[in-house]
């Protein structure tokens, strides 16, 4: 069995929600205003989170972080990031 690790941002930019084990998909919110600006320009204004699936968010983690934004994440509705 392969465990996944995690380096936390101390101050996150983004927020990565895996919900419950079951979930199929990771909830990804921007919460600084320049992460906002960065989910605008690739989502459109207004948009206040997205829907990834969990096989494609390190990968979307990497994009986040290569446009210069800290990314945290959230198990199970606890804050670690």
């Amino acid at each position: 069995m392969t465990f996944q690790t995690f380096t936390f941002a101390a101050a996150a930019e983004i927020s990565f929600d895996f919900g419950d084990f079951n979930a199929t998909e990771v909830t990804v919110a921007p919460i600084t205003e320049a992460a906002r600006e960065v989910f605008a320009a690739m989502f459109g204004a207004g948009v206040v989170s997205v829907n990834v699936p969990k096989s494609q968010a390190p990968k979307f983690a990497d994009a986040l972080a290569a446009r210069g934004l800290a990314v945290g994440y959230r198990d199970s509705g606890l804050a670690v990031g």
